[in-house]
């Protein structure tokens, strides 16, 4: 969840998918991804459904962001 500010979430596959306040993003777990072109005020809450034994592994390899 965007709580404040604006920029890019940058995708392993070379997505790009502009947000703001507001937006809420899903990203799978083990998803390669960082914020990129961020303003100052940026803030974000990050939640994360499911246990631990449940993300993905190295051996799974990254996932891309979804469509």
């Amino acid at each position: 969840m965007i709580i404040a500010g604006y920029g890019v979430l940058l995708c392993s596959d070379g997505e790009r998918i502009e947000f703001t306040a507001g937006d809420v993003m899903f990203v799978p777990a083990g998803a390669e991804h960082h914020f990129d072109e961020i303003v100052p005020k940026f803030r974000t809450w990050r939640i994360e459904i499911g246990r631990a034994s449940e993300a993905a592994t190295e051996e799974d390899g990254p996932s891309p962001c979804p469509k």
